[in-house]
């Protein structure tokens, strides 16, 4: 699945590191994604980090 593109409000908090990021993924690949990824018309609001650990993961996002 292809990222939406980011909202500009999204860029005001940068993304995780690749250790962190990795973190993430092996989280959200035990326990499943918690929060739904966040899109407002059609750009990703908030949760771009939770969507590039769910590619990783190989998890289908859940968007609201």
């Amino acid at each position: 699945m292809r990222r939406p593109p980011l909202h500009p409000a999204c860029k005001v908090f940068p993304p995780l590191g690749e250790e962190d990021l990795q973190q993430l993924a092996e989280d959200i690949a035990a326990n499943g994604l918690h929060n739904p990824i966040v899109l407002h018309r059609g750009k990703l609001l908030d949760g771009r980090n939770r969507f590039a650990a769910c590619k990783i993961a190989k998890v289908e996002p859940r968007f609201t």
